[in-house]
């Protein structure tokens, strides 16, 4: 754990439970609740368990209008089934966290740090959480699009709202790597969308962000809405050729986007017959 490389705006603080990380300024409401268990901050007053895959958290901040989520850190794919949610250090935490501190610096669209917990268990492996700054009326892109019913022109202003973040934060260098729709949050307000990119625990900045590393982003992004089972059933193949085509504000050749179609379709394939094994 490198102590110099956390953020500015960060304090730190250890005790018998662990270590947490604290935005200045939220100690106060925070600390306590950062010192607490899974099931302790569960019972409280307005707390409610989120979508998605780690059933994170959300918490109202006392004395605030503001809400917290407490997103548990976990492995993925097969390394999840082994270790959980064991990890050998902080590592994962404060590269969030500093990521999250170095794109909200740059006024790309993701949401704010509220700092991480990190406890240490008798086996010497830690649990992670990541506390998170929600933004007030954000969904997931699988429940914003299972609760709304969008038609044409939404659907597509929706899609040109998330091709822009994505854009956004390429340009800016900050890769990606688990781009899946869970990890793309979406709100409304007077029929103007606007799309944020969460889960930063494995992003990290590059000095360029190059096409090819680009479209293996939006081709992850597509298997998991085919997984998700939103491709083709709410969102086509055609539709999502044409959120490529606003990605690249047009400038994609047709003959690389049929390419490039051909290969998600290949994506999804292969990575359909584990997910069909995965459900025997």
């Amino acid at each position: 754990m490198n102590i110099q490389a956390l953020p500015s705006g960060y304090s730190l603080s250890r005790n018998e439970h662990g270590v947490c990380a604290i935005r200045i300024g939220l100690e106060e409401p925070l600390r306590r609740m950062m010192l607490a268990s899974q099931e302790k901050l569960a019972r409280m007053p307005g707390a409610r368990r989120m979508p998605g895959r780690a059933r994170p958290l959300s918490i109202p901040i006392p004395g605030t209008k503001d809400r917290v989520l407490v997103r548990p850190y976990m492995h993925g794919g097969v390394l999840g089934k082994l270790r959980g949610r064991g990890f050998s250090g902080l590592g994962r935490a404060f590269n969030e966290l500093i990521v999250s501190a170095r794109a909200e610096n740059l006024g790309l669209p993701v949401p704010r740090m509220a700092g991480f917990t990190g406890r240490k268990l008798r086996s010497g492996k830690w649990h992670l959480e990541a506390w998170v700054l929600l933004i007030p009326g954000t969904r997931d892109l699988p429940s914003f699009l299972a609760e709304n019913e969008l038609r044409e022109p939404g659907l597509s202003d929706l899609l040109g709202a998330v091709a822009r973040a994505i854009r956004e934060c390429h340009d800016a260098g900050l890769a990606h790597p688990d781009l899946n729709c869970r990890n793309v949050i979406v709100s409304a307000a007077r029929d103007r969308y606007q799309a944020y990119l969460v889960d930063l625990d494995k992003a990290h900045f590059v000095g360029r962000m190059h096409v090819p590393s680009r479209l293996s982003q939006l081709c992850r992004l597509y298997r998991s809405l085919a997984k998700q089972n939103l491709l083709p059933r709410i969102i086509s193949p055609r539709d999502f050729e044409r959120f490529t085509s606003a990605y690249f504000s047009g400038s994609f050749r047709q003959k690389h986007l049929d390419v490039f179609m051909s290969r998600c379709r290949r994506a999804v394939f292969w990575h359909s017959l584990a997910w069909k094994k995965n459900r025997r």
